[in-house]
């Protein structure tokens, strides 16, 4: 019986050690989903899923010669970013990214904050953010990310503004008005993505499983719109798989 080779996805995203959350949660989310899962170090945190106590950041001519040698060997057309040291690293990341493959499309998770309250970043220069937005197919921020980014505006029209530059997809997980749903917004249209059921017993890395299950939907064929869908479906399974920290993965889903 001949099968179908699997497809490949990359993730450039920090090693949290207790696998819940970043490069091996997105690895554990693309098998799942019956996509090849690569991954390139970006940062080495120490930690358990309740508290950081400190991180290491990988050189970013490390994390370029890392993408390096994975082209070389396999054909990635969709790539997850999460954790990165600053956006001055992460545009030489996008370069060497489209120097390999002029046709990547990058979707970008900004983390910010840990789920633990560990801050990586305050603040971003919001030109140099804004111009890097310009070469990002998809955007996933937390409602807590835009706000943020924007404090003084409020957090739906941000993101709507936002999309101005690239698709992006809000997640709802922090939204206390209508609590679990999360917007797609995405050439001057705006698709609403609701909860079933609320969930109180939050998942460590709930937010790296949800956008690395868009990205492993846009490379088995999706539109937009409908891998955000099936991502959501995906993450609410994920959420609802017990009642511990840590969420199992389910590849009947």
């Amino acid at each position: 019986m001949s099968v179908e080779p699997r497809k490949f996805a990359l993730s450039i995203a920090g090693l949290d050690p207790c696998g819940g959350a970043g490069l091996l949660a997105d690895i554990k989310t693309f098998e799942a989903l019956k996509v090849n899962g690569l991954g390139v170090t970006t940062a080495i945190t120490y930690q358990n899923h309740a508290r950081i106590s400190n991180i290491d950041w990988m050189e970013t001519g490390q994390i370029r010669e890392q993408i390096r040698v994975l082209f070389e060997q396999y054909p990635v057309d969709y790539v997850k970013i999460g954790l990165i040291k600053s956006l001055k690293s992460l545009r030489k990341i996008i370069q060497t990214l489209s120097a390999l493959n002029s046709n990547v499309k990058i979707i970008w998770d900004p983390v910010l904050k840990a789920s633990s309250g560990f801050v990586f970043h305050k603040e971003w220069d919001m030109t140099a953010f804004r111009n890097i937005l310009q070469e990002i197919y998809l955007l996933t921020p937390n409602r807590e990310e835009v706000q943020c980014l924007f404090p003084e505006k409020d957090v739906f029209l941000a993101a709507e503004d936002l999309s101005k530059y690239c698709n992006v997809f809000l997640k709802g997980g922090h939204n206390t008005e209508d609590i679990g749903t999360d917007y797609l917004f995405s050439e001057d249209n705006t698709f609403k993505f609701s909860s079933s059921k609320i969930f109180e017993q939050s998942k460590h890395g709930s937010g790296c499983v949800l956008s690395s299950a868009i990205t492993a939907s846009l490379i088995n064929g999706s539109n937009l719109e409908q891998a955000c869908k099936k991502a959501k479906i995906y993450t609410m399974g994920f959420l609802e798989s017990n009642d511990i920290w840590f969420g199992y993965h389910n590849s009947t889903k």
